[in-house]
C-alpha cells in the first residue's frame, strides 16, 4: 500500500486522509487547494431559520466602523425588509469586526430568505413557526441510532444504510477488569454507546437519560400542551407511552442493571461506573454483537455513578408512574437503595487499570442532585434535610467544567436547582422560591456574557473546552427555564440566539448539528457513522450535535489545520479530528431538550 496522500475538500474544509481511507460515498476529490479561510459567507444568519415572532439576529463580517445597509429577500428575490447593521467592533474570539443585524420586526412566514450587505449575502433560510418540528424529532432519535443490544433496523433507521446487526451481545455477561474490587460476571447489556466509541458509562448516560425526562415532566406532566410529544418511529412505537419516555427508559433500564442487586456482596446497592472495551475499537467498524478481542469489562462501582442513578431514578419515577406504575416503582427503589449505598460508601471511585475517563472525585453535587431529585420523587424529611445541609443549598455551580455554566455530566447540583425550582412541591416554598431566584440571577448573568461576545452567544471569551458547543446549549436550557419561572421575554430571545449560534450564525458560517442548514457537520469522529472510512456505512444520521472549538486541539489532526486559530475557530469536520469533532449523549440530550422546548414555547 502506498503512501500517497489524497484531499478532500467539503464545505470549505480542506481534510487529508490516506490512500486507505476510502473518500465519502457521493464526495468528489477536486484539485488540491490551500487551506480557506473557512467562513464562505460574510452574511451569517441560523441556517435552519428564525421563528416569526421571536428575536431575529444574523451577523456580518466587515472592517466598517459605520452602520451599513442591510436587505432581507424572500424566495422570489422580491425585498421585504430594509435597515442598518449595528457596529460591535473587534471580536476578539474570532478575530473579527462583527456587525450585528436585527430583522425582528419582521413576521412573515415561508422560506429561501436571504439576508444581504451589498454584494454579499447569506446562505437561504426559513421564517417559520415549525422552524424546529424536524429537528426536535431528530435529536431524539440519535439515541435509537446508539443503542446497544439490539438490531438497528428498517424501517426504523429511515435509512438503509444504517442499518447494522446488534452490538455487543456479548454484554450479557461481562466480568470485573482485572484489580477491581469485583470478581464476578453480570448481564450489563442495552443502554446508550456514549460517543465516538462503543463505552457506556453510568455518570454521562445520567444527565443524559435525565434531559429526555425533564423535558417531559417540563412541559407536559399537569399541563396541557398545544402540540404532544412526536412520534420518534422507534420499535417502541406502538405502545401508550410517549416515544420520548420510551427512548429513556431504554438507558435507564441498562443503569438498573449497572447496580449491585446481591445482598451478599459487600457493595450492595452500589453502580458500576462502566462497561467498555479494555482499548477502542478501531475506526470504521461496526459494533460486534459478541466482543472477545479486545475484551469488554466491567470498571468497578463508584459514588459518583451510584448517585446517578438515584436522582436520575427518582426523576424516572415521576415521569413513569401514569404509563406503567411497576416500572416506576422499580425505579424509586433502586434510587433509594442507591442513596443509602452512596451514604455508606460515600468515597468509592472507578480507578485501576487501563483507560478510567469521566473521572469525578468531587462528589458533593452529585449528593445534592440525588437529593433534590428524591425530595420531589417522596416528600421526605432526610432528603430535604439533607438539601439545607448541603453547600449547594445557598449556590449552585457556576463554573461547570472550567466555563460560565451551570451543570454538564461531572458538576450536575445544577440539575438539581432546575428540579427544585420546577417542581410542584407547595409543602416547602421557601425553598423553591430560592433555587427560582438562583436560576432567574444565574441567567442574567448569562444575558450579560452574551453581549460580550460579538457573535451573541453564551461562552466566556477565549474559553472554548472540549464540547464547547455543549456549554452553550446547556446555558440556553437554564434560559429557557428562567423563560418558564418568569415569562421575560428576553430569556426565551436569549435561549433563541444561543441556539442561533450552534446552527450557523458564528464565525465559521458552519452548522454544528448534521443535517440542518447548507453548510453542516458531515464528518464526525465516530467509529459506525464513519465513510470516510469505509463506505459501507452510513453518514451521521440528522440531528446530531458536534463538540465545537477547542482551543486546547488535543488530537492532531485539529492541530495540523488549526494551528494558531482564534479560539472560535478552532474547528474542523473530520472523522480523526475528535477534539473538535466527537458526538456524545450528554450534548444531544441537551440539543434535544431545547429543540423540543423551543418548538413547543417559541412559536
Amino acid at each position: 500500500m502506498n503512501n500517497l496522500i489524497k484531499i478532500n475538500i467539503v464545505v470549505g474544509f480542506v481534510f487529508f486522509t490516506t490512500s486507505c481511507i476510502m473518500p465519502p460515498r457521493g464526495v468528489e476529490t477536486p484539485p488540491i487547494k490551500p487551506l480557506p479561510d473557512i467562513a464562505e459567507h460574510t452574511v451569517r444568519v441560523n441556517q435552519v431559520g428564525y421563528f416569526p415572532n421571536r428575536k431575529k439576529i444574523a451577523a456580518y463580517r466587515s472592517d466598517s466602523q459605520t452602520p451599513l445597509s442591510w436587505q432581507l429577500f424572500d424566495n422570489k428575490q422580491k425585498k421585504i425588509a430594509e435597515g442598518k447593521t449595528t457596529p460591535i467592533g473587534l471580536d476578539d474570539d474570532s478575530g473579527e469586526h462583527v456587525h450585528l443585524i436585527d430583522f425582528s420586526t419582521t413576521q412573515v412566514e415561508g422560506t429561501g430568505f436571504t439576508l444581504r450587505v451589498g454584494n454579499e449575502k447569506s446562505v437561504p433560510f426559513a421564517i417559520s413557526s415549525k422552524l424546529y418540528e424536524g429537528l426536535r424529532r431528530d435529536a431524539v432519535r440519535y439515541f435509537y441510532m446508539n443503542r446497544s443490544g439490539i438490531p438497528l433496523e428498517m424501517p426504523y433507521v429511515e435509512d438503509p444504510s444504517a442499518e447494522r446487526d446488534a452490538g455487543h451481545l456479548s454484554d450479557k455477561s461481562v466480568r470485573c477488569e482485572t484489580g477491581q474490587k469485583c470478581d464476578y460476571r453480570k448481564d450489563v447489556s442495552g443502554g446508550w454507546y456514549d460517543a465516538g466509541d462503543y463505552g457506556k458509562y453510568v455518570v454521562n448516560g445520567g444527565i443524559s437519560v435525565w434531559m429526555l425526562m425533564h423535558i417531559y415532566e417540563f412541559l407536559y406532566v399537569n399541563r396541557t400542551p398545544h402540540t404532544q410529544p412526536k412520534n420518534l418511529n422507534i420499535p417502541e412505537s406502538t405502545n401508550d407511552v410517549p416515544d420520548i419516555l420510551d427512548e429513556a427508559r431504554y438507558e435507564m433500564e441498562w443503569m438498573l442493571k449497572m447496580q449491585v442487586t446481591d445482598k451478599e456482596q459487600e457493595f450492595y446497592g452500589m453502580v458500576h461506573h462502566r462497561v467498555r472495551n479494555s482499548e477502542y475499537t478501531a475506526m470504521g467498524k461496526a459494533p460486534p454483537e459478541v466482543n472477545v478481542d479486545p475484551p469488554r469489562y466491567l470498571r468497578d462501582v463508584a459514588t459518583s455513578a451510584t448517585l446517578n442513578l438515584a436522582a436520575t431514578g427518582a426523576l424516572c419515577a415521576r415521569v413513569f408512574k401514569p404509563f406503567d406504575d411497576a416500572f416506576a416503582q422499580k425505579c424509586l427503589d433502586a434510587a433509594e437503595l442507591a442513596w443509602t449505598a452512596a451514604r455508606m460508601h460515600p468515597s468509592e471511585r472507578a480507578v485501576g487499570v487501563g483507560f478510567v475517563p469521566y473521572q469525578n472525585p468531587d462528589v458533593s453535587d452529585d449528593y445534592f442532585w440525588a437529593s433534590a431529585e428524591l425530595w420531589v420523587a417522596t416528600g421526605k424529611t432526610a432528603y430535604y434535610n439533607f438539601i439545607l445541609q448541603s453547600p449547594y443549598y445557598e449556590k449552585f455551580t457556576h463554573r461547570a467544567g472550567g466555563s460560565t455554566s451551570a451543570f454538564n455530566w461531572a458538576d450536575t447540583d445544577g440539575l438539581g436547582a432546575v428540579a427544585l425550582a420546577t417542581c410542584s412541591r407547595p409543602e416547602k416554598p421557601e425553598l423553591v422560591e430560592k433555587k427560582q431566584q438562583q436560576l432567574i440571577a444565574f441567567a442574567d448573568s448569562l444575558l450579560a456574557l452574551m453581549e460580550k461576545q460579538g457573535y451573541r452567544f453564551p461562552l466566556d471569551k477565549r474559553t472554548y473546552p472540549w464540547g464547547s458547543n455543549s456549554f452553550i446549549v446547556n446555558n440556553a436550557v437554564v434560559l429557557a427555564v428562567a423563560y418558564r419561572l418568569t415569562s421575560e421575554d428576553k430569556y426565551l430571545d436569549g435561549a433563541i440566539v444561543a441556539v442561533d449560534y450552534i446552527l450557523g450564525r458564528n464565525p465559521l458560517d458552519f452548522s454544528y448539528v448534521s443535517g440542518y442548514g447548507t453548510l453542516a457537520m458531515q464528518f464526525p469522529h465516530h467509529r459506525f457513522f464513519a465513510p470516510s472510512y469505509n463506505n459501507k456505512l452510513p453518514f451521521i444520521p440528522p440531528g446530531t450535535l458536534a463538540g465545537g472549538p477547542n482551543t486546547n486541539l488535543q488530537d492532531s489532526t485539529s492541530r495540523s489545520f488549526r494551528a494558531g486559530c482564534p479560539p472560535a475557530k478552532c474547528y474542523v469536520d473530520h472523522i480523526e479530528a475528535y477534539a473538535t469533532n466527537e458526538v456524545a449523549i450528554n450534548w444531544n440530550a441537551a440539543l434535544a431538550w431545547i429543540a423540543i422546548y423551543l418548538d413547543e414555547t417559541a412559536r
